[in-house]
């Protein structure tokens, strides 16, 4: 898990925004989509 921060930090600058993004592309497909928050 902590090797995944060093090898890809650029979603973590600002996961909401990567999170919305796939999320809508999820909706436009006919998924439904429920939110877990990972640090909750």
């Amino acid at each position: 898990m902590e090797q995944d921060l060093d090898e890809d930090p650029e979603p973590l600058a600002n996961p909401q925004k990567a999170t919305n993004r796939a999320i809508r592309q999820l909706q436009s497909l006919g998924y439904s989509v429920t939110i877990t928050p990972a640090n909750a």
